[in-house]
């Protein structure tokens, strides 16, 4: 089922993101994410019989990073004491996850994969416009609320970041100054799973 977002409501019964200028809202989605995207300044209007909503926003900028850029080599080696974990080429983002909405915000998304396991993991990142950025964040915090809120996530004032299984999926969600960032497994329950990660891509942004 799809419906239309309405007003500046960001709470909805899915997420909503933008691929072609089209802005629409999903009834289900992996994630919890329901924020309308952009990467057009000119949006057409969705298909729909009702009156054209009012949408809040969050416009990203293309980025020319790689995945090696948002975690290196030897940081994914580190991970879990060196397990076999490689980065899968043929990864592509679910449909209505954030990675696919960050993907849709001109990001970069990356799926990795233990070889000897087979636990998987994916980080997504978008560079978010200066102005659409509090959008963002007071999104993640009516979202996702203070109670999932990670101190170890947010190492200064500008950074918040926020942990949450939805579905059997574990997700950190963080906004920086300038990067929405999501990590997402279905093997992550705790925080402290993804803590490593999170601080690995957060000093490769550059935070």
């Amino acid at each position: 089922m799809i419906r239309i977002l309405q007003s500046r409501a960001l709470r909805v019964g899915g997420s909503a993101f933008a691929v072609g200028a089209v802005l629409i809202a999903l009834a289900a989605c992996e994630s919890p994410n329901p924020v309308a995207v952009k990467n057009s300044p000119k949006p057409e209007p969705t298909a729909s019989a009702s009156a054209t909503p009012t949408s809040t926003e969050v416009t990203g900028i293309p980025m020319s990073l790689g995945c090696e850029d948002i975690l290196s080599a030897d940081a994914l080696y580190a991970l879990k004491g060196g397990q076999n974990y490689e980065q899968n080429p043929d990864y592509a983002p679910k449909a209505g996850s954030t990675a696919a909405v960050i993907a849709g915000l001109k990001g970069v998304a990356c799926g990795y994969m233990n070889q000897t396991s087979g636990e998987t993991f994916t980080i997504a990142v978008a560079q978010i416009t200066p102005e659409s950025m509090p959008t963002l964040k007071d999104h993640l915090l009516t979202t996702l609320t203070t109670s999932s809120f990670v101190p170890s996530y947010s190492p200064s004032k500008s950074v918040e970041g926020y942990f949450a299984v939805t579905r059997g999926v574990g997700e950190a969600q963080v906004a920086t100054s300038s990067y929405w960032i999501s990590i997402a497994s279905d093997t992550f329950s705790e925080p402290g799973e993804v803590e490593q990660i999170v601080q690995d891509v957060e000093k490769s942004l550059g935070r």
